[in-house]
């Protein structure tokens, strides 16, 4: 009979233990199904594809040394690959760049620099491409870290009221967003999967991974793991406790640390990207007069169109891979997106549409320039409306940048500040509803009096949107707050919201006092991560500033005045040449009387002077490449990995700096041109 019992129970812990991993195995698996597609990107996806096809064509054995270096970092980023495919993929590489750099100095009248600049591509990229995982790994890092405090707190608030690890691991496997996520993901499937015997020994295994990169993040998982073995509460809370505030006191610290380090990279990157070009485009004009056979157009567009933004995107990208972590994650893009998909082609199409509406005057006139040739077209490159015409290009370009990222997130915005406001009044919402809850009300009563109480404030919308679900439509607390279509989370989806209220939901499962309690100590961790996050803010004020006014005012602004100054410089020069010309073709008609002017006219190359529209355009490029650059570093370095505030500090940046750079630009032009016109008509006598 009591083997029958005990069978009975045997059965129905088995079958709860199988439904409870039954269904974390399938989340997890399509969590794993869909990552690669959704969240790794279409490049990273490209790059597994490459070596695992380059593997099949091109085997090798490589040592056991390059196998162990770069085995971790394929694991840790969650690659598809295997090492043996990475460097088949880099020898492939260089064998076809090699070919096609010989190809090409067959096709291109065999030139050298080809065969030179080929081999320096292939020996680059036999270097590079076998550390492309540990990049990969570092910038999926630099993702991660920034979510680092958030799991370190969610999993101390799970279990201040459920000692569980194993549940709080699943608990914030569920509620942060990748790429943060996919790693507590990967530490239950090894679990599941008999990896590891247990969580805590999966945990200790990933917590090591950060070890150089974040050292209190490892101590915080030591800590919460030492709170299961702590007997008293009182001490199991204080253990709790310091977790959270060793990575809080961590994570000032790294940021001071990266505010005082941000200076050095902030100068080379002004004297790269900013003073060295600007001091080349004063020169320019008057190297192109005395060299210009020798200085081809190319080779100003390949300086500043490609060399010069790949050299400052490296150091930019160098700079936000030591940045710290930051304080908070938020999916509101993410959401958005998906709510509103159907318009990211309209958008698109709007701002192409747009561009070229703009751009159709400067279109028509080159259109006709080039039916030209010969004197007339030589002469008609360095007209005012030619480079009108180039201005007006690069207007369209910038604004047509600008809309489209406007209207990508115009509608996101709003949604995120109105979010951003509630959670700024969230810690002290759920702090009230935290002592009604303490008093032992039921959790339903008790959100209406606080819906009741904070009228005035933007979280009382989230709160009566719960209220209306459970007196108008009836639902339950859960789907009150959680339903896909109706739920309050629908129209508010912060990640900080739904998590403290996943949590409340789960302690009301315990009782009213317990969910109460959770609800107060998630109120004070947020005023604790709030006042981290506002002293991190206050560390950068300076870098941020400058970088701003850089991008927005001075590099538009100078950048406009220096091409007015190339366009004098070179409508002088033009004339001089011309002018001398002309006094020596006279000299020689007269027997050789202006020999001294002949030796002169050899110095200047007229003939072969870059034009002044090409320098605007390449310049006018370099500016909206500078700007976007520039955002994606000030918004990285400001919001961390936040889409919603990338996109639009791109908006207004492009839009402002293009606009105020036209403006400049154009004022120049108008007025040197003006201050050159006496000099143009001077002539040598007998002209």
């Amino acid at each position: 009979m009591n083997e029958d019992i005990l069978q009975k129970y045997r059965q129905r812990i088995a079958r709860e233990l199988k439904s409870d991993y039954a269904q974390a195995g399938v989340k997890y698996s399509d969590e794993y199904k869909t990552f690669k597609a959704e969240q790794l990107g279409k490049a990273r996806t490209f790059y597994e594809k490459a070596c695992n096809y380059s593997e099949k064509i091109f085997k090798i054995k490589i040592a056991q040394a390059d196998v162990d270096k770069i085995t971790p970092a394929i694991r840790l980023a969650h690659l598809a690959i295997t090492p043996e495919g990475v460097f088949s993929f880099t020898y492939l590489a260089v064998f076809a760049t090699i070919v096609l750099s010989f190809i090409l100095f067959a096709i291109l009248w065999f030139n050298p620099y080809i065969i030179i600049i080929g081999l320096i591509t292939a020996v680059s990229l036999l270097f590079y491409l076998p550390s492309v995982p540990k990049k990969i790994l570092t910038s999926w890092r630099a993702r991660a870290s920034d979510q680092l405090v958030l799991a370190v707190l969610y999993v101390v608030i799970y279990m201040q009221h459920t000692p569980n690890l194993e549940r709080a691991i699943k608990f914030v496997a569920e509620h942060l967003p990748p790429p943060l996520s996919m790693d507590f993901i990967k530490i239950l499937w090894d679990v599941e999967s008999k990896t590891y015997t247990s969580v805590t020994e999966a945990l200790e295994d990933y917590a090591v991974t950060w070890k150089d990169v974040d050292n209190d993040f490892i101590e915080s998982m030591h800590l919460i793991q030492a709170s299961l073995y702590e007997p008293s509460a009182e001490r199991k809370k204080q253990i709790l406790d310091e977790a959270v505030k060793v990575i809080l006191d961590g994570t000032q610290d790294h940021m001071l640390t990266f505010a005082h380090q941000l200076q050095s990279p902030m100068e080379a990157l002004h004297m790269l990207g900013v003073v060295l070009p600007v001091m080349g485009l004063v020169m320019l004009p008057m190297i192109s007069a005395f060299m210009g056979a020798d200085i081809k157009w190319y080779y100003i567009v390949g300086l500043y169109n490609f060399v010069l933004p790949l050299a400052i995107y490296g150091i930019g990208k160098s700079v936000l891979s030591t940045r710290p972590a930051g304080s908070d994650m938020a999916d509101v893009y993410l959401f958005m997106k998906a709510k509103y998909k159907s318009k990211k082609d309209q958008n698109l199409l709007l701002s192409v549409l747009a561009g070229l509406l703009i751009m159709v005057p400067g279109i028509i006139y080159f259109a006709k320039m080039f039916t030209l040739s010969g004197d007339a077209f030589r002469k008609e490159s360095f007209s005012m409306l030619a480079i009108f015409s180039s201005i007006d290009i690069v207007l369209a370009l910038g604004l047509a940048f600008g809309l489209y990222y406007y209207m990508t997130v115009k509608d996101i915005i709003k949604v995120k500040k109105q979010i951003e406001g509630m959670e700024l009044e969230f810690a002290s919402a759920i702090f009230q509803l935290g002592e009604k809850l303490q008093e032992r009300k039921p959790p339903e009563q008790a959100i209406i009096e606080l819906a009741n109480t904070v009228k005035a404030a933007d979280v009382a919308k989230f709160f009566q949107i719960i209220v209306t679900n459970i007196t108008q439509l009836g639902y339950g607390l859960k789907d009150a707050v959680f339903d896909e279509k109706s739920g309050a989370l629908s129209y508010y989806p912060s990640s900080t919201i739904k998590s403290a209220m996943a949590l409340f939901v789960e302690g009301v499962k315990k009782g009213p006092e317990i969910a109460g309690s959770s609800l107060l100590i998630i109120s004070e961790y947020l005023r604790t991560v709030k006042k981290v996050t506002d002293r991190m803010k206050d560390l950068l004020a300076d870098t941020v500033s400058s970088m701003s006014s850089q991008v927005t005012t001075f590099i538009p602004v100078i950048s406009g005045i220096v091409i007015g100054l190339a366009v004098l410089t070179s409508t002088v020069l033009l004339n001089l040449g011309e002018q001398i010309k002309s006094a020596t073709m006279i000299g020689e008609g007269a027997g050789g009387q202006a020999a001294g002017v002949g030796s002169i006219a050899d110095i200047f190359q007229i003939d072969s002077m870059l034009p002044s529209p090409l320098f605007q355009f390449t310049v006018g490029i370099y500016i909206l490449q500078l700007v976007w650059l520039l955002s994606y570093m000030l918004s990285g370095i400001i919001y961390g990995h936040d889409e919603v505030e990338l996109r639009w500090m791109m908006a207004k940046n492009f839009l402002i700096a293009t606009v105020l750079y036209v403006v400049i630009t154009s004022i120049t032009v108008l007025l040197f041109s003006a201050l050159a016109a006496p000099i143009t008509q001077l002539s040598f006598a007998g002209t």
